[in-house]
Order: C-alpha cells, then structure tokens, then sequence
C-alpha cells in the first residue's frame, strides 16, 4: 500500500476523545498515532460516528477538529480540518455517561414542573 501521508505519524497510546453532536455526545478512544494532519484511532467497540467530529487529547491540552477518512471495525483514520491546537482551558468535557445522566435528570425536572404546574391549576 502507497503512503499517502504529508507527515509522519507518531505512535501513541493516548486516551482520547471524539466530540460531535454540537459537543453533547462524547466517545471515549485510545490514540495510536497521530500527526499535525491526522491521526489513527480506536474505540473501545464499534460505534456509529458522523463523519465530522472533534478528537481531544486531554494528557496532552490538545484538540482538533476531524474528517473521518477511513474505518475499519474499531479503528478510524482522521484527517484534521483545523490545526491540532492547545486545548482552550474553558473548555469543559463531560463524560457520556455523565451528559446521559443529566439529560435524564433535566427531564425528570421538567416532568416534575409540569406535574405541578397541572396540580396549582386544579
């Protein structure tokens, strides 16, 4: 197989995450490689993904936004579409199981509202 790569790819084992769905649905990945165009990665199981995500390396302070490229079971190729660039320290990422519990929590809370907006009527 022809090398398509600009430039070389360092290998890792980073814990990683990819960011999409205007940054309410995170997945967990570990980094093989990467690069300041690319990156290989692989998710714990295969999982559906939209073609363009953000990937956060939180040991390093780094994330980029991505174009997946290519996939194979587990793995991902990416290619950035913005420089891989020092993480904002604003930033905030929250686990999915985290953002999961919250979703379900605020619409318990609006059940709850509702429940006695309808008992303060009667």
């Amino acid at each position: 197989m022809q090398e398509r790569r600009h430039t070389p790819r360092r290998k890792s084992y980073l814990g990683g995450k990819m960011v999409f769905n205007k940054d309410r649905s995170i997945v967990d990945c570990l980094v093989r490689d990467f690069s300041d165009e690319g990156a290989r990665i692989e998710c714990p199981e295969v999982v559906a993904l939209p073609q363009d995500l953000d990937l956060t390396i939180e040991c390093k302070g780094l994330q980029a936004s991505a174009h997946v490229i290519w996939r194979e079971g587990t793995q991902l190729g990416l290619a950035f579409t913005a420089a891989l660039a020092p993480r904002d320290a604003g930033d905030n990422v929250i686990p999915i199981g985290t953002a999961h519990l919250i979703a379900k929590l605020q619409a318990a809370n609006a059940e709850l509202r509702r429940r006695v907006s309808h008992l303060s009527e009667g």
